[in-house]
């Protein structure tokens, strides 16, 4: 009965939909328990407008794609103010309509977002069956495909922000997509496998703008791979690559003007006003943008053949890196950016388990393509997702002004899974085994043991910080309870455990008078039930004894306030106390007590 009953279950597909399942379930979770973060609240008015106005000037920066599908049933565009609305190329009211409407509901607005979180869901779910069908025409059905679920599925970055509107994860599922019809046109060149192709990157591009990379990267990957795969029987022509390279470009254009319902193509260039010097001139900025083109130029009738909130978007985000921000790494903040800046992220934000696979794989696939074994499948999958993933890492980390987001760099996770999963094909038994002692030559399944412990040992560290996966930082880091130290922003707090902040002052109404900083994102105490008042700010070195008063006072700080400014007032301070609670890793839960009497008075000096 057993033997039937096991031949009767496909236990590939089986473990796949419970991974599967996992994922949908922890992302589930945090649809309905977290509070919208910072960018949601932009990304949901913008969303709502473009359905509501047909045009796409809000939140510019992003394509539309992610917001449009998940914002596709909200039908409540009446509930925002939009006198605020603005075409300005350097404005963005996407943020002061929706904190307006925040204001107005408080922590009610966050219902509004569980139906769209829900759509956007679908998207990681393709991402990983996109990815497990690339390895299965590459391995076969094999457990290869089963370990990449496993860790797609428990990637805690993967989890946190693909329960969110935020176009991240979609950018991640959507350009998989994209690279994966280019492996397909790698095994079989033709003009309508290169449009496919087309298509696929044009998808990635309406999701985030780093895909244009791909515009460059992808060609250059299969190029690179059709003259150096020795194994190649036939290669094609020059000019077949470069047909197929204008015809997937064409398609591409085609796509992300489709996808802006053609707004504002094809106008002059004279017409433009841009915020950035690279594209304005210099003199140009976000308050006076201007065109580096003259009127009288022959080049200022020159129709662009995209979208004009398009390579506004572009303008908007190169305006944002010339001003440069305030960037926060490991303790010290920075006006700019540093190089090693998502190095580090993914070396903190990674699972040790994950990295030591893909270390592993990295290892395995160097040796194998020295010896040459390596199948023509699985070279062109590593070479078409390798490059694009690794110059979008590149871009990101060079492009300097300011480094906030780990985020930015998620396209790099299913080429890290990849690598880590090679370490259980043949080939890599290939090439591992007959470099160690008898004993696992004789033992074959010696990878696989090591890889289910990693993947085991990697499920756990995910599952310890359940459900505040925004705030995952691995072992070797010091883990979440010390992230604040180490990164800001998105990486440990934005604005996803408002819901908790709420619920614990609700059910502490002892804990008075209570002072409460949310944070930087246009957040304020307002928000909460209980009247509340904001911590007073002190230069770096104040004493904790200065805010002291004559009655115990409750403080919640968000944990990105720790560090001051340089030169400027904050809340260092509270680093001589700790914490009696947290909320999440994301608040800190402070009790200020008064100074003993013989403190509070000295006798040497009356009291006022």
């Amino acid at each position: 009965m057993i033997k039937k009953l096991s031949r009767a279950i496909d236990w590939h597909d089986t473990t796949i939909f419970v991974f599967l399942t996992c994922h949908l379930f922890l992302c589930g979770i945090n649809v309905i328990n977290t509070s919208p973060t910072a960018d949601e609240i932009g990304h949901l008015t913008a969303g709502v407008s473009h359905w509501q106005y047909g045009r796409f000037d809000l939140y510019r920066v992003n394509p539309p794609l992610i917001r449009m599908m998940c914002t596709i049933f909200v039908s409540d565009s009446h509930k925002y103010d939009w006198s605020h609305y603005s075409t300005f190329p350097g404005d963005r009211p996407e943020f002061t309509i929706g904190l307006d409407r925040l204001q107005r509901e408080k922590l009610d607005f966050s219902s509004e977002f569980i139906k769209p979180r829900l759509l956007g869901l679908l998207l990681t779910a393709v991402g990983m069956l996109v990815g497990i069908v690339w390895l299965t025409q590459c391995f076969g059905k094999s457990i290869i495909s089963i370990f990449f679920a496993a860790y797609w599925a428990f990637s805690p970055d993967l989890i946190a922000h693909g329960a969110t509107i935020g176009p991240d994860v979609g950018a991640v599922a959507f350009g998989l997509i994209a690279l994966f019809a280019y492996w397909r046109y790698t095994q079989k060149p033709s003009i309508s496998s290169a449009a496919l192709a087309g298509l696929g990157l044009g998808f990635a591009i309406l999701c985030k703008l780093y895909w244009i990379t791909g515009v460059l990267s992808l060609p250059v990957a299969v190029w690179g791979y059709f003259y150096l795969d020795k194994k190649l029987p036939r290669r094609p022509r020059y000019c077949v690559l470069i047909r197929d390279l204008i015809v997937s470009n064409l398609i591409v254009v085609l796509v992300v003007n489709t996808g802006y319902a053609f707004e504002d193509t094809m106008i002059p260039l004279g017409d433009y006003q841009f915020c950035s010097e690279m594209m304005g001139g210099k003199g140009a900025s976000r308050f006076t943008p201007r065109s580096m083109i003259d009127p009288s130029s022959i080049w200022s009738s020159l129709p662009i053949p995209l979208p004009r909130n398009f390579l506004l978007g572009i303008d908007f985000l190169r305006a944002e890196v010339e001003e440069k921000k305030w960037s926060f790494l490991f303790g010290e903040w920075r006006f700019g950016s540093w190089s090693y800046y998502y190095l580090l992220t993914i070396l903190i934000k990674t699972s040790e388990p994950a990295l030591i696979a893909a270390l592993i794989g990295t290892w395995m696939i160097f040796l194998a393509f020295r010896r040459g074994i390596v199948d023509s499948k699985v070279m062109a999958m590593f070479f078409i997702l390798g490059l694009p993933s690794m110059v979008i890492f590149l871009s990101v980390s060079i492009q300097g002004g300011f480094n906030h987001h780990h985020r930015y760099v998620l396209p790099i996770y299913p080429f890290l899974f990849f690598l880590a999963t090679f370490m259980t094909s043949t080939t890599a038994k290939d090439v591992f085994l007959p470099k160690f002692s008898s004993y696992f030559r004789e033992n074959s399944h010696f990878l696989i043991l090591l890889q289910i412990a990693l993947c085991t040992l990697m499920i756990a560290s995910t599952l310890r910080v359940h459900p505040h996966y925004t705030s995952y930082f691995n072992s070797i880091s010091g883990g979440p309870v010390n992230g604040w130290r180490l990164l800001g922003f998105s990486n440990i707090d934005w604005g996803q455990d408002l819901k908790l902040v709420n619920t614990w002052i609700t059910r502490h109404p002892e804990c008075r008078p209570l002072c409460v900083d949310l944070g930087d994102f246009g957040f304020t105490n307002l928000l909460l039930d209980s009247v509340c008042t904001e911590p007073p700010l002190r230069r770096s070195g104040a004493s904790i004894d200065e805010v002291r008063t004559g009655e115990t006072q409750w403080w919640i700080v968000s944990v990105t306030k720790l560090y001051n400014l340089p030169d400027q007032p904050g809340l260092q301070y509270l680093q001589q106390i700790e914490p009696v609670e947290r909320i999440a890793y994301a608040y800190h839960v402070y009790r200020i007590d008064p100074l003993p009497p013989e403190e509070s008075s000295s006798p040497d000096e009356p009291t006022p």
